[in-house]
């Protein structure tokens, strides 16, 4: 689903980040991520837009940019 969204929003720059990884620790902290999947979007200027549980199919994440 995550490529699938990526694709259809070329505008937006989409990562995918493993949480489990040592390198991530501090954003899973900041934004407060518990548990997995896990949506963070933020505005131009960094700030959080969403922060929440990520939808089960794709028309629910597309909801989530419009």
């Amino acid at each position: 689903m995550f490529d699938a969204t990526s694709r259809k929003f070329s505008g937006i720059r989409f990562e995918k980040l493993n949480f489990d990884a040592d390198n991530v620790q501090s954003q899973k902290r900041l934004y407060n991520v518990n548990g997995i999947p896990h949506l963070v979007f933020l505005d131009n200027q960094s700030h959080v837009i969403y922060n929440g549980g990520a939808p089960m199919d794709f028309e629910g994440l597309v909801k989530q940019f419009q």
